[in-house]
């Protein structure tokens, strides 16, 4: 962990390889029919659901890479920020050509209420990977259809098959969604270091990241979020 007052505090924090909550199910009905019952049809669901990835909310901006002058590796910014109780606690700055500071704070405040971890830790500095991507959850289908023909000797069967990954982004578009943190390495950059007052010590923020909020904060996997679809044939000895 590392403050913007330039002390450094290493503590430990979760893994950006956690998994978080997750759920797996599978579901498969199948069935015999026509003469004989030699046809037979299987359908099955498998879903899959767990957290999004952890991420840290850091401080943005290239001069807030290295803010304490640290050794060792600095090439991504690891600066845990300061959430604010109120607009006394952080010293915004207006953009220019842009929004007052008092407009960005009006955002970031949104943001802060409206986002659970940052609201129930207003007046403390975030902890690395305390955070969690929105959770994600995907839907499989697979039909199986075998169709038959019983000889004196044997049944010969053909398999057709049909499989839809992420089932659910057929359905609806917004369904299926899997979500990821804007920024680099699982940081997400909430408001930006701009430089220091004249007496060289008091930090200056702006904040740019916009009015919105909830889900619509986060990127979309474009790959991950589709729905996907493959037909096979087979020939079965049996």
């Amino acid at each position: 962990q590392v403050n913007i007052d330039g002390r450094n505090n290493p503590e430990y924090g979760r893994s950006d390889f956690a998994v978080g909550h997750r759920y797996v199910s599978a579901l498969t009905y199948a069935f015999n029919w026509g003469p004989n019952n030699i046809q037979k049809t299987s359908i099955s669901l498998f879903a899959n659901g767990q957290s999004g990835s952890p991420f840290s909310y850091v401080i943005a901006g290239s001069n807030a890479r290295n803010l304490n002058q640290e050794t060792g590796s600095t090439s991504r910014n690891r600066s845990l920020v300061y959430i604010p109780k109120d607009a006394s606690e952080i010293n915004l700055i207006d953009i220019p050509g842009g929004l007052t500071a008092a407009e960005q704070w009006e955002q970031l405040n949104a943001v802060i209420e409206d986002d659970s971890y940052l609201s129930n830790n207003r007046g403390s500095y975030a902890e690395k990977n305390g955070a969690w991507a929105p959770f994600v959850s995907i839907f499989d289908l697979g039909i199986r259809q075998d169709l038959g023909i019983r000889t004196s000797k044997q049944t010969h069967r053909i398999q057709i098959s049909l499989d839809i990954s992420n089932v659910a982004n057929m359905l609806n578009n917004e369904w299926g969604t899997v979500y990821s943190v804007p920024g680099d390495y699982n940081n997400y950059y909430l408001y930006q270091f701009e430089g220091y007052e004249a007496d060289g010590t008091t930090p200056q923020f702006t904040f740019r990241n916009g009015d919105e909020l909830g889900k619509d904060r986060f990127d979309i996997n474009g790959v991950s979020s589709r729905w996907r679809m493959r037909v096979g044939v087979r020939y079965l000895f049996n």
